[in-house]
């Protein structure tokens, strides 16, 4: 609970009565619980600055965040209210405190999600509590990288028991980032003038941004379809088959292993080293991608910008 007391403090400290947490990552750093949606807006803990905290789940939930929470917990059907639900829930409970100032996470909640809670807390003031709440990025499910950097540099943010980063992890992440920017602009150096070569530098684009991104969630990496697709057309009219390869390789790595990571966590698999080497199967599937693209780009006949197609 010293993440919770600290978590509190600090929101003291700032003149906030309480905080909404609904981003899957900090309801796991403060409870435990592992939400599986990424976007689930209808499981979420209010943090009191002054009280025990409480962590709202449907009812299907129930029976897991009674296996791993480490605060009190409280299941509710959200039926097909979704979120009004859950602003309802907080709503009750918020009105027992007595105060006026709300803590929100504003980068995870939408502008509609936003207008439910005004509307349901009239008298309340909201404050971005994001900036509190900031610090490491090595949970297992950030691919970037960056990720990988902070969790070999300390093992313990890998399931989000420490949150903050050294700072050799950020130097050593900057430092790979910038070196993916050096290459990937050197190789796309002489523009093509084609229109396969344009797509091609598209996807090398594409394919470089969860590279240099700090943090690169599942869902963000969806992105990656556009530069698959591209890839995958090119290197089949061109019978490339280590271009296909590389690309099937990162798809593998990105979908399919990293679900079978998540089901191995989820049912408490005991050998905590091959899981720490399943979570970078995401971080080794987006590289693939990415060379794959950069190798598309180099083998690829370029036909000047200036001459035509």
């Amino acid at each position: 609970m010293d993440r919770v007391m600290q978590f509190q403090r600090a929101l003291a400290e700032k003149g906030m009565t309480a905080a909404l947490v609904a981003s899957m990552e900090n309801i796991r750093y403060l409870t435990g619980h592992y939400v599986w949606t990424a976007h689930s807006p209808t499981t979420f803990v209010i943090v009191p600055a002054a009280s025990s905290p409480l962590l709202c789940v449907p009812g299907g939930d129930e029976s897991l965040a009674q296996a791993h929470s480490r605060v009190p917990i409280e299941s509710y059907d959200p039926g097909s209210l979704g979120w009004k639900a859950a602003v309802g829930i907080s709503a009750r409970v918020l009105a027992k405190l007595g105060g006026s100032t709300l803590g929100l996470e504003f980068g995870s909640a939408t502008l509609s999600q936003h207008e439910v809670l005004k509307a349901a807390l009239p008298t309340w003031s909201f404050a971005d509590v994001a900036p509190v709440l900031a610090g490491g990025t090595g949970l297992f499910e950030n691919h970037s990288p960056g990720g990988t950097v902070a969790r070999l540099l300390d093992p313990g943010t890998f399931l989000g028991a420490v949150r903050d980063t050294s700072p050799a992890a950020r130097v050593i992440t900057t430092a790979i980032a910038v070196a993916a920017l050096g290459i990937t602009f050197w190789v796309l150096w002489r523009p093509r003038g084609d229109r396969s070569g344009r797509a091609l530098e598209a996807a090398a684009v594409v394919s470089l941004g969860p590279i240099v991104a700090s943090y690169s969630w599942g869902t963000h990496l969806v992105l990656l379809l556009l530069p698959m697709l591209v890839l995958t057309a090119w290197a089949v009219r061109r019978r490339d088959w280590v271009v296909l390869g590389l690309v099937a390789l990162g798809w593998a790595l990105i979908g399919p292993g990293h679900n079978w990571f998540q089901l191995l966590l989820v049912s408490g698999y005991p050998n905590l080293a091959l899981l720490r080497l399943m979570a970078e199967f995401g971080v080794v599937g987006i590289t693939m991608v990415w060379v794959a693209a950069l190798v598309a780009l180099s083998r690829s006949s370029s036909v000047p910008a200036s001459e035509p197609p």
